[in-house]
């Protein structure tokens, strides 16, 4: 991972917390990462930390899979859900303020 411009220790254990908790809760909605960390430098830090079975598409091998962006996931989540409801599909967001964030992808219940 890229080093970051903004990036103190106590961010750093932070984040890890956050996202340790997000990946083992499927109830949480989101985690967000540093201001100025960058939505793909998150992506990577969260496939990162819950390794091996995070995987960021194209690869769909792991639990859950991450998409770098929302924009680029509709129809390939929707195929992913469909083989493997189980799958726990996140997302890349850029939130204001420079802050990105990874989101946990909900399909509606008709």
């Amino acid at each position: 991972m890229e080093e970051l411009c903004s990036r103190y220790a106590e961010d750093d254990r932070d984040l890890q917390d956050k996202i340790r908790c997000f990946l083992n809760d499927r109830s949480i909605d989101a985690v967000t990462g540093i201001r100025r960390m960058g939505r793909e430098n998150l992506v990577r830090f969260v496939s990162e930390m819950g390794s091996p079975d995070c995987t960021i598409f194209p690869d769909t091998s792991g639990r859950i899979v991450i998409f770098y962006h929302w924009l680029d996931m509709d129809s390939p989540a929707q195929m992913i859900l469909k083989e493997n409801p189980d799958k726990d599909i996140l997302y890349g967001q850029d939130l204001c303020h420079q802050v990105p964030a990874v989101v946990r992808y909900n399909v509606k219940k008709e």
